[in-house]
């Protein structure tokens, strides 16, 4: 119920504020820890951070306006894998930034990086990848980032930190 009341806030907050000029640039949402965030030391819930991000995403979607070739093509988001490091508590009542922004690929994946930062300095820092799916199966990322204006995003060349991330996914298979 909560989530779906962040959504809706994050849905006329985009509708208010100035848009990205391209689907490269983050996407920003402030927000105040609120009581039901917390577990019992009064900070955000490792577990409520992965929904929050839902909410993000959402975001970045409109924001950005790849939500148009989203639903042009049917095209459904899903979590395939994410990664988070906390560096610092976010504690109830505090406002905070969630930025989000896409920042990587691979033949199948969209990769968003989310971080959640107090007056400019990371709490949280993680990374999703995102499978998209239609009636077919997954879309192959050639064709997403074609329809979402994403044709900077390689495939075969990421920054250290995507290439990190990525390998941590294959050893995770490996040992499925």
């Amino acid at each position: 119920m909560f989530i779906m009341a962040r959504m809706v806030y994050a849905y006329f907050y985009h509708l208010f504020t100035k848009k990205p000029a391209d689907a490269y640039e983050a996407v920003s949402l402030p927000l105040c820890v609120m009581p039901w965030d917390c577990d019992a030391n009064f900070h955000i819930n490792n577990g409520r951070y992965l929904s929050i991000m839902d909410v993000a995403r959402t975001q970045l979607y409109f924001g950005t306006g790849v939500i148009r070739a989203m639903m042009k093509n049917r095209w459904v988001p899903v979590v395939t894998s994410s990664h988070l490091l906390y560096r610092r508590s976010i504690d109830i009542f505090v406002k905070y930034d969630l930025s989000s922004q896409f920042v990587g690929r691979t033949d199948k994946f969209l990769i968003v990086e989310h971080r959640f930062s107090i007056k400019g300095e990371t709490a949280v820092l993680s990374y999703v990848a995102l499978a998209f799916r239609d009636k077919k199966g997954v879309v192959d990322s050639d064709r997403l980032v074609e329809g979402f204006g994403l044709q900077k995003l390689s495939a075969e060349t990421h920054p250290e930190i995507i290439d990190a991330f990525l390998k941590t996914d294959e050893h995770f298979l490996d040992a499925l």
